[in-house]
């Protein structure tokens, strides 16, 4: 999958921050993560919200979503 670049986390600071603390994984803030499987960010807000994701949190309170996470939101969008 082929991701924007000002989406992808090792384009911010503060993610590579991130990747470091989860043993290198991929993490995509909400817009991000969005945008991959072209849905609107308050779309997967009510789906963390019915218990159907459960992403990883900063210390912000910022969702951080995963590759896995990724694949969820489409495996949901699609159902």
């Amino acid at each position: 999958v082929s991701t924007p670049p000002d989406c992808y986390s090792r384009s911010r600071s503060s993610a590579t921050c991130y990747q470091e603390i989860s043993n290198h994984m991929d993490l995509y803030l909400i817009r991000c993560a969005a945008d991959q499987v072209k849905i609107a960010p308050e779309t997967i807000r009510s789906y963390c919200n019915q218990g159907l994701l459960d992403p990883i949190r900063d210390s912000a309170g910022r969702r951080l979503f995963t590759d896995q996470d990724i694949e969820r939101l489409r495996v949901i969008r699609l159902s």
